[in-house]
C-alpha cells in the first residue's frame, strides 16, 4: 500500500488506471516486475529466461507525452508503438526484442510487467522437481510429453485478431 501512495503522491493513481480492488490483483502469472522509475527506459532485449509461449502484459502508466517520446518498441516488427498512460501491451518477451525510447525532460514513466519463468514452468512439467534428476528414459519421455502440452496449451491460449474482435463486438 505503501508504494500505491508514493504513486498517488506523484500524480499517478492505481485505482483510476485499473479501477477498485487494483491493490488486490490475482493475475495468473508467477512474477511481476514493478519498475519505478521516475523514467522508466529498457534497451532492446528479450527475456530469454522467460517462458516462450507464455504471455506477458506490459502496463505503462504515467505522465509523458506518447506521441513524442517513451515509444514501446518491437525490433522484429520494425514498429514504434505509442503506448499512453494506462494502456496494456501483450507479447511473448522471450521471442521479441522490446525497450521502449527515452522520455523528454522531466517526464515520468513507469512499467508494470506480468511473466512467467520457464524455469518454473520445466519443474512443474517434470513432475515438481529439477529436470536434471530426470534419470529414467520413462521420467524424460514423460516429461517431454507435459511440456509439450503445456506448449500446446500456452499457444491455444493465444487470440487471434479476429478472436478479439468477436470476443468484444468489434
Amino acid at each position: 500500500m505503501e508504494v500505491q501512495q508514493e504513486l498517488k503522491d506523484s500524480g499517478i493513481d492505481l485505482q483510476a488506471v485499473f479501477g477498485p480492488g487494483a491493490s488486490e490483483f490475482n493475475l495468473p502469472f508467477a512474477a511481476h516486475t514493478l519498475n519505478l522509475g521516475p523514467q522508466v527506459q529498457c534497451i532492446l532485449h528479450r527475456d530469454s529466461q522467460n517462458w516462450p509461449e507464455g504471455p506477458c502484459p506490459v502496463i505503462v502508466v504515467g505522465k509523458f507525452d506518447h506521441e513524442a517520446s517513451g515509444h514501446f518498441i518491437i525490433e522484429e516488427a520494425k514498429v514504434a508503438l505509442e503506448l499512453r498512460s494506462g494502456d496494456v501491451m501483450i507479447l511473448l518477451s522471450s521471442l521479441l526484442t522490446h525497450g521502449n525510447a527515452p522520455l523528454r525532460h522531466g517526464e515520468i514513466r513507469l512499467s508494470w510487467t506480468c511473466w512467467m519463468a520457464g524455469g518454473l514452468v520445466r519443474w512443474l512439467a517434470a513432475g515438481c522437481t529439477l529436470v536434471s534428476s530426470l534419470q529414467t528414459r520413462t521420467q524424460q519421455t514423460k516429461y517431454a510429453e507435459r511440456a509439450k502440452e503445456f506448449a500446446r496449451r500456452g499457444w491455444a491460449s493465444l487470440l487471434t485478431i479476429s478472436q478479439l474482435r468477436r470476443r468484444f463486438g468489434m
